[in-house]
């Protein structure tokens, strides 16, 4: 049986800068959010990091590479472990977002990546009321 997803998981493309994070079966929700941005332009930068383990694992590349050359101020970057060894982390959030607390940010991967991903964040002084998740189980 599966539950979910519950909530909102839609950001408000003229609120403010927005960060969109996904790792592994997660990136399959940030495709959907990109995809909804090609119909309403973002009044701020966006920023999208999608992680995976393998460049297999990446089956949607081309379509974000499509949606990226679209969209203005949207900045997309993949992370495939496989190749550079980089995870989510506080050093790479410090090198990847110029103001992380100006940011509102939307998750979406396994719960240990989302626990990882707010950790660091918040380390660099992210305010929880900043994040936002989306979920489910089975």
């Amino acid at each position: 049986r599966i539950n979910g997803g519950f909530g909102n998981f839609t950001p408000d493309f003229h609120a403010g800068k927005i960060c969109l994070i996904g790792s592994g079966i997660g990136i399959v929700p940030i495709l959907s959010l990109l995809r909804d941005m090609r119909n309403h332009v973002a009044a701020h930068p966006v920023l999208c990091f999608l992680a995976v383990n393998t460049r297999e694992d990446l089956l949607i590349e081309d379509e974000i590479r499509k949606i990226a050359t679209i969209i203005p101020d949207l900045e997309v970057r993949t992370l495939v472990y496989q190749e550079d060894r980089l995870l989510y982390s506080t050093d790479f959030f410090r090198e990847s977002i110029v103001s992380p607390q100006e940011y509102s940010y939307y998750v979406c991967s396994s719960i240990p990546v989302r626990a990882i991903v707010l950790h660091a964040l918040k380390e660099l002084g992210v305010s929880r009321k900043r994040f936002h998740f989306e979920a489910f189980s089975y």
